[in-house]
């Protein structure tokens, strides 16, 4: 996958990628550098007092490369790649940026009139569609640059098909991957809860209606009408936007991937319940890998013997952090090599 970060110069594009690429463990390609390196110029721009990049010999050397990797630079978006990431910054804030850097009045308003006609943003979407802003006008490069990873992750890895657990697996699966506790009560004393714009996702009817009655107030809900794939019986009260999706058991299907990713983008405005035909078990993982970090991802923990040592029943809270979202997407990338 590729992972284009652009945007007019003087918006942040080397501090916020590089920050971005330590992140997610990505290799990070200067395309300036990339074309002084090899020579990829077509010829030289008096008026600008640039070379002209050779796009079409840098597209060949970046294919070359066959790996997931961020490019950079004010022209990256027009590499053909999978995402593109706009940084954007307020025109008079541009300017002064700019003005730091020496540059010339003519120079400058050039760029600040290329920043308020979104020039990079529109040939980016003659691209592709996946092209998303970021702002970063008085913002510190680190939350930027967790704005930016929060939209890979959301936007760069769902599903191609529908994944059954796999036999190998399936311990794996029932294992708690965050804190557990014994009550929902026990939950919301803990203080545990969502930070910096994350949201409270909770999978399953029990777990929902428990976390509910003890005053806890979820982004998302995902309920099946059932527990243990039995009926459950208990009342949800939950006022939200509702969405409806089929998931077949002991699969997670590209439908509901889809769902929940909506779910989430919809989640900035209104509250979203799931109602999943079918079985909700498997929601923990892309919830994980799609909500922003900061978001909390609550489910039920059935009481079962993992590695000889007995789990207790529960509610497991999972803070999603960075390290979580490659904890499951690691978990998704070895379901998809055993299909």
């Amino acid at each position: 996958m590729i992972i284009a970060i652009t945007g007019t110069p003087g918006t942040g594009k080397d501090t916020i990628s590089k920050l971005v690429a330590e992140g997610i463990v990505w290799k990070l390609i200067d395309l300036n550098k990339l074309a002084k390196e090899k020579t990829l110029f077509l010829g030289y721009d008096g008026r600008r007092k640039c070379e002209i990049v050779d796009i079409k010999k840098l597209k060949s050397e970046i294919k070359k490369l066959k790996k997931d990797c961020i490019i950079q630079s004010h022209y990256s978006h027009e590499l053909d790649p999978d995402i593109v990431i706009v940084l954007r910054t307020n025109p008079g804030v541009l300017g002064e940026r700019l003005e730091k850097r020496g540059w010339s009045k003519e120079k400058i308003e050039e760029n600040i009139e290329a920043e308020i006609m979104e020039i990079c943003k529109d040939e980016a979407f003659g691209k592709t569609s996946k092209v998303f802003d970021v702002d970063t006008t008085n913002r510190a490069p680190e939350e930027c640059a967790e704005e930016a990873i929060n939209i890979i992750f959301r936007e760069g890895f769902e599903i191609r098909k529908d994944l059954k657990i796999p036999e190998k697996l399936l311990e794996h699966f029932k294992k708690p991957y965050g804190k557990v506790f014994d009550s929902a009560e026990e939950f919301v004393k803990s203080g545990i809860t969502k930070k910096n714009g994350g949201l409270l996702i909770i999978v399953g009817d029990q777990s929902s209606h428990t976390v509910l009655k003890s005053g806890a107030e979820p982004d998302i809900i995902v309920i099946d009408s059932k527990v243990g794939r039995e009926p459950y019986k208990e009342k949800i009260t939950f006022e939200a936007k509702e969405f409806k999706v089929i998931n077949r058991p002991g699969a997670t299907t590209r439908n509901l991937w889809m769902t929940i990713k909506k779910a989430i983008n919809f989640a900035e405005k209104e509250k979203v319940k799931i109602k999943v035909s079918g079985e909700d078990d498997l929601a923990v993982l892309p919830s994980v890998i799609m909500s922003p970090v900061g978001s909390v991802v609550l489910y039920g923990q059935p009481e079962f013997i993992f590695e000889g040592r007995k789990i207790n029943q529960g509610l497991v809270a999972i803070e999603v952090s960075l390290e979580k979202k490659k904890d499951a997407l690691s978990l998704l990338r070895e379901m998809e090599r055993l299909q």
